[in-house]
């Protein structure tokens, strides 16, 4: 039977409490977010989404925004196709077509 230090003792039971603790904290973490499907009500506002003026002006500003920030030297087909690969970040509607 080997000795047992005080040092080795501590050390062992740190880790094992340690990792039980990140279990926990794993499976709590877990558990908080769940996915679910949409049912027809949220589906249709998620739908409508973009479809107010409120949303429009902002999908406006977006794009403003955005063809302020591009180099000056760049083509206006450049520009098309830039605008054209921007999302919304709240409903990730396309924001030209």
């Amino acid at each position: 039977m080997s000795s047992l230090t005080r040092r080795r003792f501590l050390s062992t039971t740190g880790l094992a409490g340690a990792g039980a603790g990140a279990a926990l904290l794993t499976g709590k973490a877990a558990a908080a977010f769940t996915q679910k499907p949409m049912d027809a009500e949220t589906h249709k506002l998620y739908a409508n989404a973009c479809g107010g003026p409120d949303a429009k002006a902002y999908h406006q500003q977006i794009l403003a925004e955005a063809k302020a920030k591009l180099p000056s030297g760049i083509s206006d087909t450049e520009i098309e196709s830039a605008m054209a690969a921007l999302t919304c970040p709240v409903c990730g509607c396309r924001l030209i077509g």
